[in-house]
This record gives structure tokens, C-alpha cells and sequence, in this order.
């Protein structure tokens, strides 16, 4: 995943969208603008991410409970830290 942080700085820019857009397409990688003090996409990220490391992770033979949502999972792998 590519993140472009701080987009709601558009006058500081670095590296415009389009570019962004365009490695993440060559990659066949998502890609995403994120503002942690506008939080946009800040969650989004975060889901997208964990989804696609989840997706990765081979499953368990021992581990029979299936995929877990982590979005709205009750399962006991699931941080306790944040509400």
C-alpha cells in the first residue's frame, strides 16, 4: 500500500496524487491520501491495510474459527487497547 500523508497540506506537496496513483497502479498496489489532522482515510488505511496483511497470513490447521472481521469482531485475537 502506498500512503500519500499530510494531504490536506496541498501547497506543500511533493509528489502530486496522479503520480502516486500511477506507481500504485504500476505495482498493482492500493494507494491512498491520508490527514491524520483531518482524518481522512486515517481508519480506512488502517482496515485496508490489516485486511490485506490478514488476506496474506496463511491460516492455522488447528485454527477452525475461519476469517475474521476485524471491524466488527467479538473474537479474542482482537486488541482490547482501543474502544
Amino acid at each position: 500500500m502506498i500512503l500519500g500523508n499530510k494531504c490536506d497540506l496541498v501547497e506543500k506537496r511533493q509528489v502530486p496524487k496522479d503520480k502516486g496513483e500511477m506507481i500504485a497502479e504500476e505495482h498493482n498496489i492500493p494507494f491512498l491520501e491520508t490527514s491524520a489532522k483531518s482524518n481522512e482515510n486515517v481508519e480506512k488505511a488502517f482496515y485496508q491495510l490489516a485486511e490485506a496483511i490478514l488476506d496474506k497470513t496463511p491460516n492455522k490447521e488447528s485454527d477452525n474459527r475461519g476469517p475474521v472481521d476485524i471491524r466488527n469482531s467479538s473474537d479474542s485475537r482482537q486488541s482490547k487497547c482501543c474502544s
